[in-house]
């Protein structure tokens, strides 16, 4: 069993300083990695997170993943 943490939206949108709009958009696209629970909900990989921050802090105040 994988025991990764899961982030939820909220807390992925502040961490990477888009909207919740631009995260769906991005996962609707293929673009990032998302599992969708039980009850609907999406939820992050912390790796996955944690590897997007990494860009944006390489290509500075705009960001765009892709």
């Amino acid at each position: 069993m994988n025991s990764e943490q899961l982030l939820k939206i909220g807390d992925v949108t502040t961490l990477l300083g888009v909207t919740t709009q631009t995260l769906r958009n991005w996962t609707n696209s293929g673009y990032m990695d998302v599992i969708i629970g039980k009850d609907g909900h999406r939820r992050f990989r912390r790796s996955e997170v944690e590897r997007l921050m990494e860009l944006k802090g390489r290509e500075g105040s705009y960001y765009h993943p892709f």
